[in-house]
């Protein structure tokens, strides 16, 4: 029964679709404009009704294409043109769709729901309160309800971007990746997300992520190829001996890289382009330029490189000679990344809080994708590294005298952080196989014990299938690991008293200001905390508001302290030292004149005395400035709670004092006179 009426409200369907399209002026046009209307209810109808048959004839792209993104483009164009006389109308045309298509898709995600009992992350079916469900429908497969949940969020995603809602957006987008982690288009449209912000690395990493999944999105392969062309314009003119690079210049010039690696050109100046990111990642490991989301993120990247040109699944033994080359270059510049991870453990106390070492995440990860492909230790980018042996030793070490007490056993199903970051993404996803990402997240102090165990188990599986690199030893019960390279492989005392230096110099680097580079607009360049966040390495919350921080105390002028770039920071205690004489001359003048008391005959009473004092600031208050109020968050367009964000609590300000109570004056002074009127004989008024 559901089948048939599907089918006639299709009939109907398709021709209200017909008087849309043949409109050529929608915005004019009542007629098309009400078959517009009733086009959306039939879609919806149908949906419900038979949701497999639905899929079927992509009615739900039917739906977004000639029920709403015909008419929100017409009305975009309209509200940018600058010569529309009725650009203001156009405007709040344009606002007024855009609530009505947020209130249909979440109308139509809750009837979904409702319907076919769905319980989903961040949805949780009431079962006390729903209603009875509809016996006749046809109950379509789970995927298939989770596909159009999908559906319903990403384009509530997009129409909250559309509002410029870009946190809004974000929750919408993150909740369809975790609906359906292999499905290429959400992380396609955080990419589109990620570069209005101006932050090209996160733009690349979702680009990658949304072609390396099994049901990728078609549009992403021509996206991410200009947004890598727009890389490679960045100019380097540096030497290529140099290692010191701001954390702008090191971005800049990774993504050059990778804009010529995946068009396999340019292969000569990509060997040189890797010994300068992988000499200059040392320094960056030493002071946390980077954080712990940003070195995954890159880890994918050169992952994906490596992956690209076997994606079709052809043999590596089909590779052309590029490719081969190519592949090589990205061996290197992993295996001089894991280098650069690895040798800051020679600075690290050699107890418990070695877990909380930042770089931890990615060195698991390289760990597991050397698993997967064990034949790239032959190659030289790691046969020339042999210094990165000794260096796990030691960490290995650290961690089995640590988890004595730790029982890893119970936890080998639960995935970590950084394994939800990348669930779905191919060239990991053997690696993830044994997970369960549908058990619930642990606790910080979990997550950092459950991943010191996994490499301990990696480096179990080094000592047995590699002896010629890392060996292991029972020494009084307890499993002590060897590099074999020997002593002479070690790094020199010099270099580990620079990185001690730098480790105990790892101030607050200064972000980027939006003038600079566009792929450095959103990395953070500030140390990072120990891994507290239960479902990802990455919190968007922190991010977008530490973005949304930066903006505001650039605007404000003289009365924030400016952001410094890393090109005037070095003149910091120079422009401390000066001062404007005439300017505080004027300015202590202006405060005496303000100072200055009055009197009045009549006396003001005392404000009254506040029952409860006022609050104090707490003590990371900005700028220690009172008067700053909370930044106002744009309300949720959600009926139910997004995933866990960080929720930022700031203290009220005190209430102002009570205004004192003046005497009234008289309303008609004794001096006031009426002004004289002209009689009105009937005719029109005189003109004034």
């Amino acid at each position: 029964m559901g089948l048939h009426a599907a089918m006639q409200a299709l009939k109907k369907a398709d021709r209200l679709k017909e008087k849309v399209v043949n409109c050529e002026d929608l915005l004019n046009d009542n007629e098309a404009w009400l078959c517009q209307q009733q086009l959306q209810e039939v879609y919806q109808q149908v949906l419900i009704l038979d949701l497999e048959y639905a899929l079927d004839k992509k009615v739900e792209q039917e739906l977004w294409s000639h029920g709403f993104k015909k008419y929100i483009a017409t009305l975009q164009s309209l509200a940018k043109d600058e010569k529309n006389p009725k650009r203001s109308e156009s405007q709040a045309l344009l606002s007024s769709c855009l609530d009505g298509a947020s209130g249909f898709y979440l109308t139509l995600l809750q009837e979904v729901c409702t319907t076919f009992e769905l319980d989903l992350p961040f949805r949780r079916r009431d079962v006390t309160h729903s209603s009875k469900r509809n016996t006749q429908l046809s109950r379509p497969q789970r995927t298939s309800c989770y596909y159009i949940c999908q559906h319903c969020l990403v384009h509530l995603g997009d129409i909250a971007r559309y509002r410029n809602h870009s946190r809004q957006a974000e929750a919408f987008y993150r909740h369809a990746v975790q609906l359906s982690p292999s499905s290429g288009q959400p992380y396609n449209q955080l990419a589109l997300l990620e570069s209005s912000r101006g932050d090209r690395l996160s733009t690349v990493f979702h680009y990658m992520r949304s072609i390396a999944v099994r049901h990728m999105f078609p549009a992403a392969s021509s996206n991410l190829a200009l947004t890598l062309e727009k890389c490679a314009a960045y100019k380097w003119n540096k030497d290529s001996q140099t290692t010191k690079l701001t954390t702008t210049e090191y971005l800049s010039l990774y993504l050059k890289l990778h804009a010529y690696l995946y068009t396999c050109r340019e292969l000569d100046v990509c060997g040189s382009y890797v010994k300068t990111l992988t000499d200059a990642l040392i320094p960056h490991i030493a002071t946390q330029s980077f954080n712990s989301w940003k070195l995954v993120q890159m880890f994918a990247i050169n992952t994906f490189a490596y992956y690209h040109p076997c994606r079709d699944g052809e043999d590596q033994g089909e590779l052309t000679a590029d490719e081969v080359r190519m592949r090589s270059n990205v061996v290197d510049l992993i295996a001089g990344s894991l280098n650069a991870f690895l040798l800051p453990v020679y600075t690290l106390k050699q107890d418990e809080t070695i877990l909380e070492y930042f770089a931890l995440p990615v060195v698991k990860l390289t760990l597991e994708w050397v698993r997967l492909h064990p034949q790239v230790l032959a190659e030289e980018g790691f046969t020339k590294r042999l210094q990165i042996w000794p260096s796990l030793s030691r960490l290995l070490n650290v961690l089995q005298a640590s988890h004595s007490s730790f029982h890893a056993d119970s936890y080998a199903k639960v995935p970590l952080p950084e394994d939800c970051d990348l669930q779905g993404f191919i060239p990991l996803e053997k690696a993830f196989s044994d997970l369960n990402f549908s058990v619930g997240q642990e606790g910080s102090t979990t997550n950092q014990k459950l991943r010191g165990a996994r490499l301990l188990q990696l480096g179990q599986w080094l000592a047995l299938n590699t002896p010629n690199l890392i060996t292991s030893r029972m020494n009084n019960e307890v499993v002590v690991y060897e590099a074999i390279c020997g002593p002479q492989v070690l790094p020199s005392s010099e270099l580990i008293r620079e990185l001690e230096e730098l480790s105990l110099n790892k101030v607050s680097s200064p972000s980027p200001t939006p003038s600079e580079t566009a792929s450095s607009r959103a990395s953070n360049t500030t140390p990072e905390p120990p891994l507290s966040l239960s479902l990802s390495l990455h919190n968007p919350s922190i991010d977008i508001l530490s973005t949304l921080d930066t903006v505001q105390e650039k605007r404000a002028g003289i009365l924030k302290p400016q952001v410094l770039t890393s090109d005037e920071g070095s003149n910091v205690n120079r422009t401390r030292s000066r001062q404007n004489v005439a300017l505080q001359a004027i300015l202590r003048r202006s405060q005496e004149q303000e100072t200055k008391q009055v009197t009045f005959k009549t006396p003001s009473p005392p404000p009254p005395t506040p029952l409860i004092a006022p609050p104090n600031p707490p003590a990371d208050w900005r700028n220690n400035n009172i008067n700053n109020t909370p930044r106002q968050l744009p309300p949720p367009a959600f009926p139910f709670p997004p995933p866990a964000i960080d929720n930022r609590s700031f203290h009220k300000l005190p209430p102002p004092p009570a205004r004192p109570h003046w005497p009234d004056e008289p309303r008609t002074p004794s001096w006031w006179k009426p002004p004289e009127e002209t009689p009105y004989n009937g005719g029109p008024p005189p003109r004034t």
